[in-house]
């Protein structure tokens, strides 16, 4: 977070123009230290993205425990695009919606 802000205040650049990305695998790792940097990063007014969802770590649990601005959604979902991964994308678009997330498909 500091070095974030260090260079943010050198270079001018507004909070609410940069957003902080965490790789889903990340949060299997490092979930305690993060959910406290997280928490930091948007109580300073960043958005914090979740990157690579459904890329094999995905876990409803790590919606439900941590707050994010959006999801970046992996696109292997768009590697062999079927009917049943259409249906998986249009689930998680709406929950990411219903509980207050934006989403965004790579690829």
């Amino acid at each position: 977070f500091d070095e974030v802000e260090e260079i943010r205040k050198r270079y001018q650049v507004p909070r609410n123009m940069l957003y902080v990305e965490i790789t889903e695998s990340l949060l299997v790792y490092e979930g305690d230290v993060l959910y406290q940097e997280i928490e930091r990063f948007r109580q300073a007014g960043y958005e914090v993205w979740m990157d690579d969802f459904g890329s094999g770590y995905s876990s409803l649990n790590t919606l439900k425990n941590y707050s994010f601005d959006e999801i970046k959604i992996d696109m292997a979902f768009l590697s062999h695009f079927t009917d049943k991964s259409q249906n998986i994308i249009q689930a998680i678009i709406r929950m990411a919606k219903k509980i207050g997330m934006h989403t965004l498909m790579e690829g």
